[in-house]
């Protein structure tokens, strides 16, 4: 191939892909419409589940890929509270299986950090024993009992 052909080649592909983003701009606003158009049935204010980008924009970002949040009856707070009632020291993957034998719901990808977190947030209810073991303060267990 010579430097002519491949340079008509390189500037027809070229020509191919803003065609195809020609096309995906047009098709977003289509769906960007329909969403619109939902939501005025709906009674939204016109926002996608909560989801708003400047107008033109085609860039996906994080909000886009929100995950509908667990709904839990009780805060983990208190379930770990209820779960730990009465036992001597418990590690955080005793507690989580635990927690989680209840039905406590989390999307969360790492629950067990996220209840670490509680355990390590709230040292005047779940007091470490020192070696990675927790225990919940008597006090605690009479507030949600």
């Amino acid at each position: 191939m010579s430097l002519v052909q491949l340079q008509q080649l390189f500037e027809a592909r070229k020509g191919h892909v803003q065609t195809l983003y020609e096309r995906r701009q047009e098709i977003e606003n289509q769906v960007r419409t329909i969403d619109e158009e939902i939501a005025a049935l709906e009674g939204r204010n016109g926002t996608r589940r909560g989801i708003r980008r400047p107008s033109g924009s085609t860039r996906r970002t994080a909000t886009d890929r929100r995950v509908a949040l667990a709904q839990n009856k009780k805060s983990l707070k208190n379930v770990a509270i209820e779960v730990m009632a009465g036992k001597k020291g418990l590690k955080v993957g005793e507690v989580l299986e635990l927690v989680q034998a209840t039905g406590y719901v989390s999307s969360s990808a790492n629950f067990k950090g996220v209840l670490y977190q509680c355990l390590y947030q709230n040292p005047e209810i779940f007091l470490p024993q020192g070696d990675g073991r927790y225990k919940v303060a008597r006090a605690a267990t009479a507030k949600v009992s």
